[in-house]
């Protein structure tokens, strides 16, 4: 469940491997328009403003670190580029950084989800000990309003589903060889799916949502990645088993990427792939626009190219 307060920041970079992330995601197919944003802040008062924008089929990507103080309790949070503030009416996230200006405002749409980890699983005592020891966060739908302009470039008005996400607490690197997650937005229903390998020891969850209510998923498993040679992202496919012990499989094709990053979580080194792609929920039969990220260890890179 969530309290009121847990909308407001924590104090989740207090220690070294603790961090606090703010993010959200929409897909507009009618304005050729999508957008991811999010805001890291981390111990010693740094955050990371970072987006990746999609107009008319060109992409538009940002990622920079500066100092900035973080308070618990707060509704604002203001890093390079990129602002998230807590409204009496919803949440706004403002991005400006050459050559892209926007604002959204998103208003919740769907219940929103409290994460448990691993819900119904079997016992496992190494599993349940990183489980005790990870962040908490929580995902709701919501209806984004808003613009983007593009310096001498387009301008576009955004109205339509997106996902917002709020993490804090502790993600442990130093222990992670891959860590996926996928947001697919339907015109009715919402599936967020996490998968975490920790050195061998899976931790995965998510979610369906509906506007009447949220399903458990009690587990995921990466079952496909495909990366080219060019260490571009191709697609990617994930299973799932929910709380009423229905199973499927969700398959992406990617539609827009963001180049692969190198980028550096803690002391240890990740590629990093994302991008806004086309869903299947194979089962199910339905198709729906959303984003996926991908964050895998160089050694294991050659794993997954074709």
């Amino acid at each position: 469940m969530i309290a009121q307060n847990d909308e407001f920041l924590h104090d989740a970079g207090a220690t070294p491997d603790g961090e606090e992330r703010l993010s959200m995601l929409f897909a507009d197919k009618k304005a050729k328009t999508y957008g991811f944003a999010e805001l890291a802040l981390g111990s010693k008062d740094r955050t990371l403003s970072d987006f990746f924008f999609v107009v008319n089929g060109q992409v538009y990507s940002s990622s920079e670190t500066a100092e900035s103080e973080h308070k618990a309790g707060a509704k604002l949070v203001a890093g390079k580029g990129l602002k998230y503030k807590i409204l009496p009416e919803g949440f706004s996230f403002a991005a400006k950084a050459a050559p892209v200006d926007a604002e959204f405002l998103l208003s919740p749409h769907f219940p929103a989800f409290d994460f448990p980890f691993s819900p119904g699983k079997a016992p496992d005592p190494k599993r349940e000990a990183y489980e005790a020891a990870l962040f908490r966060h929580y995902e709701q739908r919501c209806r984004v309003t808003g613009s983007i302009s593009i310096k001498n470039g387009p301008s576009k008005t955004i109205d339509c589903a997106a996902q917002r996400r709020h993490l804090w607490g502790t993600i442990p690197w130093k222990n992670v060889t891959a860590f996926s997650r996928f947001h697919v937005l339907f015109k009715d229903m919402t599936v967020s799916l996490v998968y975490m390998n920790l050195e061998g020891t899976v931790v995965s969850n998510g979610f369906l949502s509906r506007k009447s209510g949220n399903i458990p998923i009690v587990g995921t498993d990466l079952e496909h990645l495909e990366v080219g040679k060019d260490k571009m992202l191709r697609s990617s496919e994930m299973s799932y088993l929910d709380s009423q012990d229905d199973k499927d499989l969700v398959v992406s094709t990617v539609l827009f990427r963001e180049p692969s990053s190198e980028v550096k979580q803690g002391k240890k080194k990740f590629l990093l792939f994302r991008a806004f792609s086309e869903f299947v929920v194979i089962g199910a039969n339905k198709k729906g626009v959303g984003f996926e990220e991908h964050y895998v260890v160089p050694e294991r890179v050659g794993d997954f190219v074709k």
